[in-house]
């Protein structure tokens, strides 16, 4: 396959243009073999074959979906349900159990064994968006706030994109989350990044009583910070988040799934654009139980220490390496988008 795109994409280029991102001269999708040579006998394709053209282009776009700049991507299918999560050989080491469905192999570990439990509770059987089954979420069923899921050992820990996007489905349990407490369902380990203070991390995305809460630390040392009103975060409904950066601005959206959302609505941005470089920064330091640059799942990081403890269920967690527009998220609730375009 890979010999044959190589001969194609020299010698037939017209074919493959479909979306323009190859920069020829105009996009096409060129259905059949017509009008690439001079017609020695009989005729080319002279119709276009609409339900053709479908055809091609649905596991194009339904790819790219699923691919196109995704760096990693766990959705947390590999056990049974109810089944407990094997640990790592050594606590906080690498197992990578949670598999990285992109194909960067960025397998994520739990901190120990039978700290987290597959759960046949998820969001929706089939992700409509990519076509793909889900059967599993995961659970912490553990009190000690400092066991969780993290990319140690993985080239993650150097990841920092000037474009991004992170995105997640989860379902707080009801539990733990006082008005004002965090909970962090996204975060990354790190310190000493912001001058003013040290002891923050790099990355949160966590949820303070019932509001959305993100924050970030860039490359040039900068802290953005944003929240949503109250009434945003609901107990036992699927909620999917994505937090994105196009290196002017930061936008935090949310779709309550179990609340009838048929789109995903701005929570909250701030403006970036005065940063010198808004790319993500990876943190220093070195803790016990942590690495600085590694990203956590289910708690966060603060003055060294494992907090916030996210209470509920988690699932489908993605990074791309592009700030992806409303509409392009993983949960958007649509099919593919560039079959439509």
């Amino acid at each position: 396959y890979f010999d044959i795109s190589q001969q194609i994409l020299h010698n037939t280029k017209q074919t493959l243009d479909y979306d323009g991102s190859l920069g020829y001269a105009h996009p096409a999708l060129h259905g059949e073999a017509g009008s690439l040579v001079p017609a020695v006998r009989g005729r080319n394709v002279g119709v276009w074959l609409p339900w053709q053209a479908a055809a091609m282009l649905l596991p194009l776009a339904s790819a790219e979906d699923e691919y196109g700049s995704v760096i990693a991507h766990w959705k947390f299918e590999e056990g049974l349900a109810d089944a407990l999560v094997p640990g790592p050989p050594v606590d906080g080491g690498y197992s990578g159990v949670f598999k990285d469905v992109s194909g960067n192999s960025y397998h994520a570990s739990p901190y120990t064994g039978d700290i987290y439990a597959y759960r046949d509770d998820v969001s929706a059987s089939v992700v409509s968006k990519v076509d793909a089954v889900n059967r599993f979420s995961v659970q912490n069923i553990s009190e000690n706030s400092s066991l969780s899921i993290s990319t140690t050992g993985t080239g993650l820990t150097n990841w920092n994109p000037r474009a991004w996007t992170i995105e997640f489905v989860a379902k707080w349990d009801g539990t733990g989350g006082t008005l004002g407490k965090y909970r962090t369902v996204v975060g990354r380990a790190g310190m000493d990044v912001d001058e003013s203070d040290p002891a923050k991390a790099p990355l949160h995305i966590q949820h303070a009583g019932t509001s959305w809460k993100a924050h970030f630390i860039d490359r040039a040392g900068n802290y953005w910070s944003m929240q949503s009103a109250e009434g945003a975060v609901k107990s036992n409904h699927w909620q999917a988040v994505a937090l994105v950066s196009n290196s002017s601005t930061a936008s935090l959206y949310m779709r309550d799934i179990t609340g009838g959302d048929r789109a995903f609505k701005l929570l909250c941005s701030v403006d970036i654009s005065m940063s010198a470089d808004p790319s993500l920064a990876i943190g220093n330091g070195d803790g016990a139980d942590w690495n600085a640059g590694d990203f956590i799942f289910g708690q966060g990081l603060k003055n060294g220490a494992r907090i916030n403890r996210f209470h509920g269920f988690i699932d489908d967690i993605r990074f791309s390496e592009v700030a992806l527009s409303n509409g392009d998220f993983l949960y958007d609730g649509s099919h593919s988008r560039n079959l439509l375009k």
